[in-house]
């Protein structure tokens, strides 16, 4: 046996269930807009100090009055105005109105597919496209949150700077392809032989450099030798019998400093470990040159 509210015909019923049914599935809609506002960002939306909430917010603010209004149009029909028959112009809305569930999915669907544009915006921001490693921007944000954790562990953090010898003369010799396919088996090597919470990253041409959290210079300096010697082996040359081979400087930083001095002492860190490597370069390249201790 049906049900059918006491008073209500069949077309009533039908009318007042298809505005329920918009009022409930506005409300769902409306739910999950507000559920996007507490949904954990992603790491590079959250560098970039993105949330987008507005649309999610209006969508919700929209959804909820519809819903109340669908509801409260049942109510009316339902028991202020029970005996009334359904007019034609009201079927009409209730077809209209049917449509914004609908709307408000695509809606949440159009508000995902900008979430993740802007997350991929936001990492395209702190990537190298070649190589996939943080550029310049990328690993100096990241290096300065990771320094700061150390300092507040107590642990040591060294830099080394990586780069490739000869490298001009690759492009210069076989195109700038094959000096591509150059650096990207370099970073390849690079990120095969980091630790986990190592941070790897391409500051610009051919030159590389590393942060090591809870290394001090002479673990640094063992891992810039096992790369020193794993390069040539990892990335083969466009020249046959050629070897690629790189430079490395490595520097080691005492992280006790401000959180706020961060940035000031990882941009020190990589002057010092620079500095360093060109100290190998001049000595002849393929080694592993120290820097002084870096102060905090």
């Amino acid at each position: 046996m049906s049900f059918q509210p006491t008073g209500l015909g069949l077309s009533e019923t039908l009318y007042v269930a298809g505005r329920v049914f918009i009022g409930a599935a506005c409300l769902a809609m409306a739910g999950t807009a507000i559920a996007r506002l507490f949904r954990p960002r992603a790491p590079a939306l959250a560098e970039a100090g993105l949330h987008p909430a507005t649309l999610a917010v209006a969508a919700a603010l929209a959804l909820s009055a519809a819903a109340v209004l669908s509801l409260r149009d049942a109510y009316d029909n339902t028991v202020l105005r029970a005996a009334d028959p359904i007019l034609p112009g009201s079927w009409y809305w209730l077809g209209f109105d049917l449509l914004l569930p609908l709307l408000g999915l695509l809606l949440m669907r159009a508000l995902d597919e900008r979430d993740l544009a802007l997350v991929r915006l936001a990492e395209q921001a702190v990537t190298d496209p070649l190589t996939g490693l943080r550029n310049r921007r990328g690993f100096l944000d990241a290096g300065v949150a990771a320094i700061t954790r150390a300092a507040r562990d107590g642990v040591p953090v060294s830099v080394v700077a990586l780069d490739l010898d000869r490298f001009k003369a690759v492009n210069d010799t076989h195109g700038h392809a094959a000096g591509d396919a150059v650096l990207r088996g370099a970073a390849s090597a690079v990120l095969s032989g980091l630790r986990a919470g190592d941070l790897a990253g391409r500051l610009g041409g051919e030159e590389f450099a590393l942060l090591l959290p809870g290394a001090g210079l002479r673990d640094a300096s063992a891992m810039a030798e096992r790369l020193r010697v794993a390069l040539p082996v990892a990335v083969p040359h466009p020249t046959a019998g050629a070897r690629v081979t790189a430079s490395f400087g490595v520097a080691e930083l005492d992280p006790v400093a401000e959180a706020g001095h961060a940035a000031r002492v990882l941009e020190a860190a990589i002057a010092a470990a620079d500095g360093a490597l060109y100290v190998a370069k001049r000595g002849g390249r393929d080694r592993v040159a120290l820097a002084d201790r870096v102060p905090a």
